[in-house]
C-alpha cells in the first residue's frame, strides 16, 4: 500500500530545532538574514536622516520631485527593483553584498516617511529658541531636534528591518548560495518536503520578528516624551 504524506506529525519534537541550532549549514540562513537586515536598516537610517534634514529646507517642484523618487522603489514590483539593480550594479551580481543594498534601497520609503512624519511634529520654534540662546547648529541638531524625532526613527528602523527579514520577491531574483536568507530556505526546504525544517525556519522567523518589536517598543518607550526628562 502507498505510504500517504503526513501533513501532521503523529508526535511532536524540538529534533528539527536543534538541527537548526547545531548544524551551521542549518543555521546560516538565519545568521545572513540577521546581518543582511541589520546592515541595509542602518544604511538606511542614516541615509533616511540626511535626505529628510535636506528635504525639510526644500519646497516646490524640487521637494515633490524627490519625494517621487524616494517613494518609487516601494512602488514598484519587487522583481522590478531586483532586476534594476541588477543591470545597473552588474559589477555586484553574484556577490554577496547585492542582497544587502537591494534591501536598503527597497526599505528607503518606509524610513524617510517614518521620519518625515516625526518632523513635520517639532515646532520649528523649538529650534529657534535653542539657537537664540547661543547653541550652534550641530549643537541643536544633535541635543533637540534627534531627541525628538529618535521614536520615528526607531519605528521606520525597525519596520525596515522586519521587511527585508522576511523577504521573498526582491530575494529570490539576487540571492546566491552563501548568503541565502530565510525566506528562500524555507522554500528550498519546502520544494524537498522537508516538512518539519519548514516549520522551524517558520516558528524562528515568527520569534525574531516578535523578539524585534519588543526591543523596538522597549527603545521607544523612554523616548515618547524626551522634553518632559
Amino acid at each position: 500500500m502507498q505510504q500517504q504524506l503526513r501533513l501532521v506529525p503523529p508526535a511532536y519534537t524540538m529534533t528539527n530545532y536543534v538541527r537548526l541550532f547545531q548544524d551551521p549549514a542549518f543555521f546560516e540562513p538565519i545568521r545572513n538574514s540577521l546581518w543582511m537586515s541589520a546592515l541595509a536598516t542602518a544604511a538606511n537610517l542614516v541615509w533616511g536622516l540626511m535626505a529628510t534634514f535636506w528635504l525639510r529646507r526644500r519646497s516646490g517642484f524640487v521637494r515633490h520631485f524627490t519625494d517621487i523618487l524616494i517613494v518609487l522603489p516601494w512602488a514598484l514590483p519587487g522583481t522590478v527593483v531586483a532586476i534594476a539593480m541588477v543591470e545597473s550594479f552588474s559589477s555586484f551580481a553574484g556577490t554577496v553584498m547585492l542582497l544587502p543594498f537591494l534591501y536598503f534601497v527597497r526599505n528607503i520609503p518606509i524610513v524617510v516617511r517614518a521620519l518625515g512624519a516625526s518632523f513635520q511634529q517639532v515646532d520649528p520654534s523649538i529650534e529657534e529658541a535653542a539657537i537664540s540662546l547661543g547653541a550652534t547648529s550641530s549643537y541643536t541638531i544633535r541635543r533637540v531636534v534627534l531627541p525628538l524625532i529618535l521614536p520615528g526613527a526607531i519605528a521606520g528602523s525597525l519596520l525596515a528591518f522586519i521587511t527585508a527579514l522576511g523577504e521573498f520577491v526582491s530575494s529570490i531574483m539576487v540571492y546566491v548560495y552563501s548568503n541565502r536568507p530565510i525566506s528562500i530556505e524555507i522554500l528550498s526546504q519546502l520544494r524537498q518536503s522537508n516538512l518539519g525544517t519548514t516549520s522551524a525556519y517558520g516558528v524562528l522567523l515568527i520569534l525574531l520578528i516578535a523578539i524585534s518589536l519588543l526591543v523596538g517598543e522597549r527603545l521607544r518607550g523612554p523616548m515618547k516624551d524626551p522634553l518632559v526628562q
